[in-house]
């Protein structure tokens, strides 16, 4: 009958001498223990570390495609920018056409320069809004601050722009404005033949150049050798004031409203003067040009726009061929020769007298 015997308990085998393949090198069971117990405790934190690796990595990971889908979308948003307002403005271009206004040290001026338009006859203009926030019952007030200097001290001049309720606009100068004219001696028109001013209101009387130096006499109304004078006092007993009302006027008022005016007719002064025997082209009180209106008309621009704006055209006679022929009067020169006129009349008349006079009481 075998004997079972139990397997010891409670022996201390520290000291007992092991080796993993039974060569001579050896330690104890209780290093070999320890020996465990660190690499488990160095396999679990590996393990540890590698796990939290992996998150870094993971995060990263998503933080990389996170920055590579925002990088994406700022290169779409400059590359919609590039598009959308061409190529940038380089400091080159300043006051160069396409570029932008620039101040030229040089001259000391803001420069624009010379601008194409792209579509023929469009005017090039450039819009100041003022007061965009009036209505259409209020007048709107816009101001323009011109400062100079006078050398001494500063000079302010107002420009003030007003709307009024009939849809005018009225400029308004301040009164340290001295003159506005050309900047050369008879250089320049207010208004043109076929752009003339409606009404010009003035607290004195026009005053016009009647220097001797500056003229050169051809000869005198009152002088009764000189023939082309005659023939201007003739064709002066030739025409008759007439009492009118402007064909505008009427169109604007009608007839019953339109005023009434006291004049001449330009056509009745041509017919005397040519009937006279002069040239009544070379007459400087009668004034005759091309006759031309503003036509309304449309276009389509670079763009692709519809764009409105004023051509002059010419007005053409019933024949659709010639063009008519406008006429005016200097009243300034008309009033001299009328005057004239009378007076030589007078001055022959009473000699007639003084003579009938003579003769009767002889």
């Amino acid at each position: 009958m075998a004997t079972t015997y139990g397997a010891p308990t409670g022996l201390d085998l520290s000291a007992c001498s092991v080796t993993a393949t039974g060569s001579t090198a050896s330690q104890t069971l209780a290093a070999l223990g320890k020996a465990v117990s660190d690499n488990a405790t160095a396999v679990a934190t590996a393990q540890s570390s590698a796990s939290s690796a992996q998150a870094l990595a993971t995060t990263a990971n998503s933080n990389a495609a996170t920055a590579q889908s925002d990088a994406s979308n700022a290169l779409t948003v400059a590359q919609a920018a590039q598009a959308a307002i061409g190529t940038p403005v380089q400091t080159s271009a300043a006051g160069e056409v396409g570029g932008y206004v620039a101040y030229d040290a040089s001259s000391g001026n803001a420069r624009i320069e010379a601008i194409t338009p792209a579509t023929p006859w469009v005017p090039i203009s450039a819009c100041l809004n003022m007061n965009p926030a009036a209505v259409s019952t209020a007048s709107s007030y816009s101001q323009f601050n011109i400062n100079a200097s006078s050398g001494t001290s500063a000079v302010q001049g107002l420009i003030n722009c007003m709307a009024d309720s009939n849809g005018k606009i009225n400029f308004a100068f301040s009164n340290t404005w001295g003159h506005i004219g050309p900047d050369v001696d008879g250089s320049m028109d207010l208004g043109a033949s076929g752009n003339a001013y409606n009404n010009c209101y003035l607290k004195t009387a026009p005053t016009v150049t009647s220097d001797a130096n500056e003229k050169t006499i051809i000869g005198s109304l009152a002088d009764t050798s000189y023939t082309d004078g005659q023939k201007l006092l003739a064709a002066a007993d030739a025409v008759d004031a007439k009492v009118y009302q402007l064909n505008a006027s009427i169109t604007e008022k009608g007839a019953a409203n339109a005023r009434l005016h006291i004049g001449y007719i330009a056509q009745e002064w041509d017919a005397a003067l040519t009937n006279a025997g002069l040239d009544a082209g070379k007459m400087g009180l009668l004034i005759s040009y091309p006759l031309t209106e503003q036509q309304e008309k449309t276009a389509t621009d670079a763009d692709g726009k519809t764009v409105t704006y004023y051509e002059t055209v010419p007005v053409y006679e019933a024949d659709g061929k010639t063009q008519k022929t406008g006429y005016m009067l200097r009243y300034d020169e008309l009033q001299c020769l009328l005057l004239e006129a009378r007076k030589q009349k007078q001055i022959t008349l009473e000699a007639r007298i003084a003579a009938l006079e003579a003769k009767a009481g002889a």
